[in-house]
């Protein structure tokens, strides 16, 4: 087991003086922001559906899930989205829908 030194504690740790480095500039130009140059997204609604598949189906996505780097819900977006570019959102049927498979405790009741 290694030994310490205990002269090397009793030594005094050397002081140095702290500064800030403060550059000044006499540009005119206001100064850009990280958030300027990020592209910003808008935030979507996301809702959680559950849906029940034969595992033969199940498996093919998962591998194509890994395949293609990416997750279920964008592989089933990418795949819907065609399907559903024609169709009118009804808020009627999405009322009916949402009663009849209504879970306790799952949805808000409003």
């Amino acid at each position: 087991m290694p030994k310490i030194d205990m002269n090397l504690l009793k030594e005094e740790v050397p002081t140095t003086k702290k500064s800030t480095v403060v550059h000044e500039t006499n540009d005119s130009k206001p100064s850009i922001s990280i958030y300027d140059i990020v592209k910003k997204e808008k935030k979507k609604c996301k809702e959680q559906v559950g849906v029940t598949l034969d595992k033969e189906i199940v498996d093919k996505l998962k591998t194509v899930v890994i395949d293609s780097n990416i997750n279920m819900s964008k592989l089933f977006e990418n795949l819907l989205m065609p399907l559903l570019e024609d169709v009118k959102i009804k808020e009627k049927n999405i009322e009916i829908y949402n009663n009849k498979n209504k879970l306790k405790g799952r949805r808000k009741s409003e």
